[in-house]
């Protein structure tokens, strides 16, 4: 049995990965979920300010309130504040871009960039420290079957 929790979370995740929304339709039929139930979740994460119609009655999108709790948690937790004197070091030790990445399962998250150079504010995805770390945390298959 599917509680209405789980198909909240689920609806979630999948527009997560969709930053220009989705159609209703497309919804139900990606989470094999009936039109009916998937409408009912909408209204509700619609309703609590997670999710938005794109265009009047258009495909749905995340809000930035997923984002927002994220970012809180974070702050709360004082990990990024922690972490902010060692990467100062690093990034005045190194000459380089540094970031705090925190790695979740096979994902990494970066945050606050610090760079020793003036408008210094890009780094390659490919040749990051960051991307040179998790790809040495990852298995090798996840790490051939990157495009």
């Amino acid at each position: 049995m599917t509680t209405q929790l789980e198909r909240g979370l689920a609806v979630l995740e999948h527009l997560a990965t969709r930053p220009d929304g989705d159609a209703l339709s497309d919804i139900a039929a990606a989470l094999s979920m009936p039109l009916s139930a998937a409408h009912r979740v909408l209204g509700e994460l619609t309703r609590s300010g997670y999710v938005r119609q794109l265009r009047n009655q258009g495909d749905y999108g995340l809000t930035i309130k997923l984002v927002a709790l994220g970012l809180n948690h974070l702050a709360a937790s004082g990990i990024v504040d922690i972490a902010q004197p060692a990467l100062d070091r690093l990034a005045v030790e190194s000459a380089e871009l540094v970031r705090l990445a925190i790695v979740d399962g096979e994902k990494t998250t970066s945050y606050r960039p610090t760079s020793t150079r003036l408008g210094d504010t890009t780094a390659s995805r490919t040749d990051s420290s960051a991307a040179r770390r998790h790809a040495a945390l990852i298995s090798m298959p996840v790490i051939d079957s990157y495009p």
